[in-house]
C-alpha cells in the first residue's frame, strides 16, 4: 500500500516495516545561513531550563560565576510580596478560607499579589463545594426521572424521587 501526501513526494517515500506501509517523509528544512546546526534540538529530548535560583542553590555547575548568577537573579522580574485583604463579595465561608490560606502562604513565604485572583477562585469554589455537600446531606440525592407520553419525552415534566440510601 502506498500513502502519499502530495503528487511530488514520490522521491521522499520510505518503507516503514513495523506497520508494513510506505510513508512520505517530511520535506527537508532549508538551513538558515545564520543558524548554528548544533542549536537545533528535538523538543522531546530537551531538558527543562533551570531557574537562576536553582542554579545558585546547586552551586554554579556551569562555572559562569557566583556574582554573574546573583546579577541575573537581581535582573529578573519579581512579583509583589503579600496578598491583599479578602474581596468584599466573598461569603463568610469563602472569607474564612481566604484568611486561612493567606496565613499559610505567608508562613511558607509564597504570598504574592498576582496569586490573589487564583486564591479568590479557590475560595469561591471551596465555599460552593461545601454548600453543595451540606445540601446533599440535608436533602439526600434526588433523581429526576423523565416522563414519556406515547414514546416521546415531555419537556419540563419530571418525576422526582429520593435515591435509596
Amino acid at each position: 500500500m502506498i500513502i502519499t501526501c502530495s503528487p511530488d513526494c514520490h522521491d521522499r517515500l520510505r518503507w516503514v516495516g513495523r506497520s508494513n506501509l510506505w510513508q512520505c517523509r517530511p520535506p527537508e528544512r532549508a538551513a538558515d545561513e545564520h543558524e548554528n546546526p548544533r542549536s537545533r534540538k528535538i523538543a522531546q529530548n530537551q531538558m527543562p531550563r533551570k531557574t537562576t535560583t536553582q542554579k545558585i542553590l546547586e552551586g554554579d555547575a556551569g562555572k559562569c560565576g557566583k556574582h554573574v548568577l546573583q546579577r541575573r537573579l537581581a535582573a529578573e522580574p519579581h512579583a509583589q510580596v503579600g496578598l491583599p485583604d479578602a474581596p468584599a463579595h466573598l461569603s463568610a465561608r469563602a472569607r474564612a478560607a481566604w484568611d486561612f490560606w493567606r496565613e499559610q502562604l505567608e508562613l511558607m513565604q509564597l504570598d504574592h499579589a498576582p496569586d490573589a485572583i487564583a486564591l479568590e477562585g479557590a475560595c469561591v469554589n471551596y465555599a460552593r463545594a461545601v454548600e453543595a455537600d451540606l445540601i446533599l446531606t440535608r436533602e439526600g440525592i434526588v433523581i429526576d426521572e423523565p416522563t414519556f407520553y406515547r414514546g416521546e419525552r415531555l419537556r419540563g415534566v419530571a418525576r422526582r424521587k429520593k435515591h435509596p440510601p
